[in-house]
This record gives structure tokens, sequence and C-alpha cells, in this order.
């Protein structure tokens, strides 16, 4: 009897030599960037709090605008005590991503939080004015 061949393509020599340098550059790559992987994920991970930080810092600046223009006595807390709960609800404490309060300075207008380094008044702090 015959024997049936599996149905196969053949590439010849091209393309073994193609799919080997493929391979090749997959793991060269892998290797490359294998020890950086940390890196990556915290500059990735340092962006998403950075956003979130601003985000809420918006959100902040448009409760103490909206207290100072309801209110007689403009908000001048610098941890939100006196606008908490009337315009900031649902929050009993409020903390940036690296927890470190967020700051307001009534006498500057401006919200912000000191930002990954934990330290006020550098680089890396968010700031927002209102």
């Amino acid at each position: 009897m015959f024997k049936m061949q599996k149905n196969r393509k053949n590439y010849g020599l091209l393309g073994n030599w193609l799919r080997n340098i493929i391979i090749v550059f997959a793991v060269a790559i892998l290797l490359i960037f294998l020890p950086y992987r940390n890196d990556i994920y915290d500059y990735y991970q340092n962006t998403i709090n950075k956003n979130e930080a601003r985000r809420v810092c918006e959100f902040l600046a448009q409760a103490v605008q909206t207290h100072n223009s309801l209110e007689e006595n403009k908000a001048i807390d610098k941890n939100f005590e006196d606008i908490k709960g009337k315009y900031i609800t649902g929050i009993t404490s409020i903390f940036d991503p690296w927890q470190a309060k967020y700051m307001h300075n009534s006498e500057k207008r401006l919200i912000y939080s000191i930002g990954p380094d934990g330290k006020e008044g550098t680089s890396d702090d968010i700031i927002v004015t209102y």
C-alpha cells in the first residue's frame, strides 16, 4: 500500500532561515528589555498616579471654588476640613496616590500634591491653581 504523506508546506532553506532569524530577534529583544521591565512598569505606574493626583486636585479646586462662591467665609483650611462633607462628600480622608494629604494654600489659590518624592516644593509636585 501507499503511505500517505502529511500535508506540509515546504518553504525550503530560505523559509527556515527566515523563521530562525525572527526567533533569534524575538529572544534578543526579550533578553534586552527583560531587565528593564520593572523600570518600564514603574514609569507607567508613576504616570497613572500623577494623572490621578491631577484629576483629584482639579476636583478639589472646583469644590473650593464652589464653597468660596456660595459661602461668606472663604475656604482656608489646609486639609479641606472646612469643606469636607458639604462640597466633598463620601470622603473621610483625602490622600494622594503616595499616601500624603492633598494640600490647600488659600493665599496663593493652590491645590497641590507633594508628589512621589514626598517633599514639598520640588519639581514633581502636582499643582492646580483656581
